[in-house]
């Protein structure tokens, strides 16, 4: 089979290239009519002149072809972020680096980037000398927290004669997250919450019910039946309950009401972004007591429980992702419930006042609830709190002003930073701030 031209032309235009997708393209297509048009003159009058033309332009474009591709093979760039693990606020900086290793010049070479991250654009045209490698720093302030993407990026060049055009694709973005901030919350958010038998403050493990007791205690009134250790009663001629291991604690659901049209703005300040910090806040909070928390939110993917302060960072990454959706508070519980069990705790973290979603919350083994309010507290969050609470739910009341951020919560950005010993030999000083497994 002929290979058509298009095909032809695609053969010649890509070139092998170690790190990225590398092609030269014609810009300039009257070159090639007019060596093209020299050729036929010559052929006809063998004319002086047109023999002139013919190689003036047939040097030309060749020497340009050449030059372009010799570009496309030895022209690299790359991009190291100097930071890493970002918070709302910031400030993501990233070091490029242009590198030619031809001995030809690139009389102008364009950095162009693709990148989503919100307010972060790269373009420059730098012009690189034979043998030349040039650094550059770029910066931007890290505003709105979510999973972006560095790259893809791509380097154009070209021959001096502006004939052919040098591109070069890396087409593997960079993934990069931005969490969100962790804040000082009033310390009486969460109440207490009350076990059949026993009461534990929420930073212990919350007690379940299975078999595995650990050790008995009289009996307390409103303890079940099912609690009792009739051995330990009949031995002591006294009423006795059974105690269950702390292992056996309730996990800890933090329910975000991720409902667009729930959300409300004051002050420059959205009430998603403040339940999205109040969440993160919080499972910082129970992780390191020990609990299991988990996070679920309409419309998103829910996070099991996890234990352990090296959950912390797959609950904020959940929560970094977490995008506003049109189910309501309500229908997003009736959802939830094939995910809750008898002993887990659920805490709704939400800005509306509509009543409905208190009957499917009421459903919940052990429901909690922290309502968002702006500064001052407007008379109908009061009333709502007051509703929740005679319906045997535990209310809080959050407002804005309560919510206090603290700046690099992560730990403080740090750049490379190396040192010499006395033997010469080069040191790591300081790393900069990674994301924990």
């Amino acid at each position: 089979m002929i290979p058509s031209l298009s095909s032809l032309a695609d053969r010649w235009a890509r070139v092998p290239h170690p790190t990225c997708q590398a092609e030269v393209r014609l810009r300039q297509p009257w070159a090639l009519f007019l060596g093209g048009a020299a050729l036929l003159w010559y052929a006809l009058e063998r004319s002086p002149a047109a023999a002139v033309i013919f190689t003036l332009v047939g040097g030309m474009v060749i020497t340009a072809y050449c030059w372009a591709r010799i570009l496309a093979a030895r022209l690299s760039g790359q991009r190291r972020l100097r930071y890493r693990a970002f918070q709302v606020g910031d400030t993501l900086e990233e070091e490029i680096t242009l590198c030619n290793s031809s001995p030809l010049p690139a009389p102008w070479v364009e950095f162009s980037d693709r990148s989503d991250l919100p307010g972060y654009q790269i373009s420059e045209v730098r012009a690189v000398s034979g043998g030349q490698t040039l650094r550059w720093s770029a910066s931007t302030e890290c505003r709105q927290r979510g999973v972006f993407r560095l790259g893809p990026w791509e380097l154009h060049s070209g021959d001096p004669f502006g004939l052919f055009h040098v591109r070069q694709v890396t087409p593997d973005p960079l993934e990069i997250v931005v969490y969100p901030p962790l804040a000082h919350l009033p310390p009486d958010l969460l109440r207490p919450r009350s076990a059949p038998g026993s009461q534990r403050p929420l930073r212990q493990p919350l007690s379940a019910e299975t078999t595995q007791a650990s050790t008995t205690r009289d009996y307390a009134p409103g303890d079940s039946l099912r609690r009792v250790h009739w051995p330990t009663t009949a031995r002591r001629q006294k009423w006795s309950v059974k105690e269950f291991d702390p292992e056996a604690a309730a996990r800890v659901w933090l329910i975000v009401d991720s409902q667009a049209s729930a959300q409300r703005e004051t002050g420059g300040r959205s009430s998603l972004e403040d339940l999205i910090i109040t969440a993160a806040s919080l499972s910082s909070h129970l992780l390191r007591s020990g609990l299991a928390v988990g996070i679920l939110a309409a419309g998103n993917a829910p996070l099991p429980p996890r234990t352990g302060p090296h959950s912390l960072w797959p609950v904020l990454r959940g929560l970094a992702a977490l995008s506003p959706g049109p189910t309501p508070l309500g229908s997003a519980l009736e959802q939830f419930q094939p995910l809750l069990l008898p002993q887990d705790l659920c805490v709704v973290l939400t800005s509306s006042l509509d009543p409905a979603w208190s009957r499917p919350l009421r459903l919940v083994a052990h429901p909690q609830a922290v309502l968002w309010a702006a500064d001052p507290c407007p008379p109908e969050a009061q009333s709502a709190r007051l509703r929740l609470t005679a319906q045997g739910i535990p209310t809080e009341i959050l407002l804005s002003t309560q919510i206090r951020v603290i700046p690099a919560a992560y730990g403080a950005l740090r750049r490379w930073e190396f040192r010499a010993t006395g033997t010469g030999r080069v040191v790591v000083a300081a790393r900069p701030r990674e994301v924990q497994p």
